[in-house]
């Protein structure tokens, strides 16, 4: 059961960014996360005009804004498919870095995240082994003097 609710907390912190610090008790990380994400969307929605990223725009781009998750999905389905030209293509290029970098972050935040949950589980696993006592083994009595 423990093993399908760490990739369940995992994707829901892909779709919602910070979702998974919250769960983990990180809450000041997880809000901070979480506003930083949905700004930097929403000036790059603003700035690109209302319009989302297709892959002939930029496929770094297209790609780097799948890790937003939701907002991502908010992203594709408020704006709208403008015809390109109506603002200059420098201020379509500056809104799509910063959809992109939103959505980088995000899967930044869950790797960050991810390293501290392996790091916690080998120090438990550590601090467990050096508790036990060690083996017994036979030792000769007889001292060399």
């Amino acid at each position: 059961m423990k093993k399908l609710i760490l990739p369940l907390i995992f994707l829901l912190g892909w779709a919602i960014p910070g979702f998974a610090h919250w769960v983990y008790g990180q809450r000041y990380k997880a809000v901070i996360f979480l506003t930083i994400a949905i700004i930097c969307s929403i000036i790059g929605i603003i700035i690109a005009d209302f319009r989302f990223i297709r892959f002939l725009d930029n496929p770094f781009y297209y790609f780097g804004q799948f890790g937003s998750g939701l907002t991502w999905l908010l992203v594709t389905l408020l704006t709208s498919e403008a015809p390109r030209g109506l603002i200059p293509m420098s201020y379509f290029e500056i809104g799509m870095l910063y959809v992109c970098v939103a959505g980088i972050l995000n899967m930044v935040i869950l790797l960050n995240l991810y390293s501290q949950l392996i790091a916690n589980k080998s120090s438990e696993t550590k601090t467990t082994l050096s508790t036990e006592e060690p083996p017994k083994t036979e030792t000769n009595s007889q001292t060399i003097q």
